[in-house]
């Protein structure tokens, strides 16, 4: 825990955003995360830079266009919220990921963008 604007409390949360094969981020990343809500954010997540080529496909299955990847961020956790959003992201209990919920209830959630991700290492996820 951490002490936020305010005096607030800081929580950092590894809410299992992605798959265990994701590598994690780096203790620069995780104060980065903190520092954003100390600030004013009520919550913040750590991304990556999508490097991967993604393509928009219609809804008949036609590749459209090549999206760009400068506003797309891979969240890869942890996340931290002030106290008070993560205590009623809980109590509203939606069964989505905390990441999802709190877009959902409207809550402003800033990406703290880190290194691209080196996947050589990690395993295939099977669904």
């Amino acid at each position: 825990m951490a002490h936020g604007r305010r005096g607030c409390v800081v929580i950092l949360v590894d809410a299992g955003v992605v798959g265990d094969s994701t590598p994690r981020p780096d203790l620069v990343a995780i104060d980065a995360v903190l520092d954003a809500v100390r600030r004013g954010s009520p919550a913040a997540i750590v991304v990556a830079p999508v490097s991967d080529t993604v393509k928009l496909v219609d809804d008949s299955g036609v590749i459209v266009s090549t999206v760009d990847r400068s506003s797309l961020g891979e969240p890869i956790g942890p996340m931290a919220f002030e106290i008070d959003v993560l205590k009623r992201l809980y109590a509203s209990d939606s069964g989505d990921d905390l990441l999802s919920a709190a877009l959902s209830a409207g809550i402003a959630v800033t990406a703290v963008q880190v290194a691209p991700i080196d996947r050589s290492d990690a395993e295939p996820v099977t669904p």
